[in-house]
């Protein structure tokens, strides 16, 4: 004889007829010595009765029609049936897409906080912090030599360029010097104020 206490389990598995051969006798015995045992058993045989004698019928009807129709999958042209896998390609593209665009548009601001320069007045204005601390060399050709420093920066870069004349505003040119551009390079002019 099985010594396992009975369970909740084995009592609903006997009651129901598929409890293991092996455990049967254990319950048996059980129920044969505990009579709040039998009486559950016996009242959860009377419940299956019940319930087989109102619902049984039902099971030998035959489904109706339109529920029948209801189940059937409507059918769709093959043309038009989206597969799962496109339904994840197209989600990985969406994903893509966006991840991309996101990168794009938000470089600039990576960028500006790891102080790389992404405008020209940016790197124009940094340019000129850089070189005009430096009190020993601040430009490569000074002002004196304003006509000098006007073709040499106009051959090196490859179009005309003029000094722009900031007297009016207070500005006068110090000199002008080559600083390495994005994709060209460009001329910087340093001027200082009184």
């Amino acid at each position: 004889m099985n010594a396992l206490p009975i369970t909740d389990a084995d009592v609903n598995a006997f009651v129901d007829g598929t409890l293991a051969p092996a455990r049967m006798p254990a319950v048996e015995a059980a129920a044969a010595a505990d009579p709040v045992l039998a009486a559950r058993i016996a009242t959860a045989q009377r419940h299956n009765a019940q319930l087989r004698d109102a619902f049984d019928s039902w099971l030998t009807e035959p489904v109706p029609k339109r529920l029948i129709a209801a189940t059937a999958a409507p059918v769709v042209p093959r043309a038009r049936r989206i597969t799962p896998w496109m339904q994840m390609a197209a989600a990985s593209a969406a994903v893509l897409v966006l991840g991309v665009g996101i990168g794009w548009f938000g470089r600039e601001l990576t960028l500006q906080r790891a102080g790389t320069p992404t405008t020209f007045t940016r790197e124009a204005a940094l340019t000129h912090a850089l070189y005009a601390t430096d009190i020993n060399r601040p430009v490569e050709i000074w002002a004196a030599e304003e006509a000098r420093l006007v073709r040499w920066l106009s051959r090196r870069m490859g179009f005309p360029v003029r000094a722009p004349d900031l007297n009016s505003a207070g500005y006068a040119l110090v000199g002008g010097r080559l600083v390495a551009g994005n994709e060209m390079p460009t001329a910087l002019f340093v001027y200082e104020t009184p």
